[in-house]
């Protein structure tokens, strides 16, 4: 059956490579820019959800690219082709390593956003927090430092003693204090009160996704 490909398969083949890369290319940059204005509550949750759906996918496709190569490969051997079948040996494990990195972290988040879509948010206590920034920045023509985003890594100790960790990019460093809410809330009682502080937040506990927040 191999043989009979009709000609031209491989340049077809090359462009549907490039057609999938760049769609879910696409897909997964246009997510991570609406990460940056979805930060809390229900639909940060459906966010993450559909990250996991999209890691999913990525990896059946790798998959279906994990065997096509390795079939290329053994075509290669056959017609003696050996540093081509050694090419399509090193990218199908590179392209299997990929896939496989892929399915596990989309599979431990989306067991987390499942229990939590299941159970719903839970309120916790936090009796201390702290707020770090770190720039991110983007190539310029004139080679300044110009910055593409931030990192904002509030650090939360909870009533029994645990400490959990919730990262959120930005635009600016004061984003999150513009939005209002429960951004704002977390935003100032974390900065202002870097320390000891008495928090009060409904979260989604497994995803750690925050859907309320208050002082008391």
């Amino acid at each position: 059956m191999i043989e009979r490909l009709p000609r031209g398969f491989s340049t077809r083949a090359n462009l549907l490579a490039f057609v999938v890369i760049g769609f879910f290319g696409t897909i997964a940059y246009a997510f991570a820019t609406l990460g940056r204005y979805v930060h809390f509550g229900f639909w940060r949750l459906v966010w993450v959800a559909a990250w996991c759906v999209i890691g999913l996918v990525a990896a059946i496709a790798c998959a279906v690219l994990f065997a096509f190569l390795r079939r290329r490969k053994r075509r290669a051997e056959a017609e003696g082709k050996t540093s081509s079948g050694t090419l399509y040996t090193v990218v199908s494990i590179a392209v299997g390593v990929i896939g496989t990195v892929v399915i596990v972290v989309s599979g431990v988040y989306g067991i987390s956003v499942i229990r939590d879509f299941a159970e719903g948010p839970h309120t916790m206590k936090v009796t201390s927090c702290q707020l770090t920034q770190k720039e991110h920045y983007k190539p310029s023509d004139d080679h300044s430092k110009v910055i593409d985003y931030y990192d904002n890594r509030f650090a939360m100790t909870l009533e029994d003693g645990t400490t959990r960790t919730l990262t959120l990019e930005t635009e600016s460093s004061d984003d999150l204090a513009k939005d209002g809410g429960v951004s704002h809330t977390i935003y100032e009682t974390c900065k202002a009160r870097s320390g000891a502080t008495s928090l009060t937040v409904d979260v989604y506990s497994h995803s750690w996704i925050i859907v309320d927040a208050r002082v008391e």
